[in-house]
């Protein structure tokens, strides 16, 4: 049985042709309530030899992370590995170490004092997700609707301050 999806929202280097750019996202390192101000900004080199709690190998902002440490001639200073947003975020609070998220991933917990982030600079680091449509199937009604919404919320998200907007529409008007 062949296994395929309707809609996918996924990195760009895993991006097919018929992907739509949705967002670039600035990543930052998050720690514990107070630990960061939120306009500081740290080195994406600095923060490699931080204490952090990063994704399995696999996942897009490992895979990153892994590149500028290779690039920058360094090793991360892996703590825990942990699978899961909410349990790193856990394991943050705990204070058993630091990961790197999008803001998206960490806004809310930011804006209620629960964690604290700050943007990596000098480079920048950013990822950019797609939304992803199969090329070999027509979309149903219902999946054209979906995509609509998708579209919907990452254009007033990004409009909002979450991430910077690659969607053509809001392009034109940033």
């Amino acid at each position: 049985m062949q296994r395929f999806h309707d809609l996918a929202v996924t990195l760009d280097s895993v991006a097919k042709q018929t992907s739509l750019p949705l967002f670039e996202e600035t990543l930052y390192i998050v720690g514990p309530s107070g630990q960061f101000t939120p306009d500081a900004e740290v080195t994406v080199e600095r923060a490699l030899g931080l204490p952090l709690i990063p994704p399995a190998r696999r996942h897009g902002i490992r895979i990153l992370l892994e590149r500028q440490a290779l690039m920058s001639g360094r090793e991360l200073n892996i703590v825990r590995e942990i699978e899961g947003v909410a349990s790193t975020k856990a394991a943050i609070r705990a204070g058993l170490g630091l990961t790197i998220l999008g803001h998206g991933a960490v806004h809310p917990e930011q804006e209620n004092g629960t964690l604290s982030a700050m943007a990596l600079t000098r480079p920048g680091l950013t990822r950019c997700l797609v939304l992803d449509m199969p090329a070999d199937h027509p979309p149903t009604r219902a999946v054209i609707e979906v995509q609509k919404i998708l579209l919907a919320v990452a254009t007033k998200l990004g409009a909002d301050g979450h991430w910077s907007c690659l969607l053509p529409a809001l392009s034109a008007t940033r």
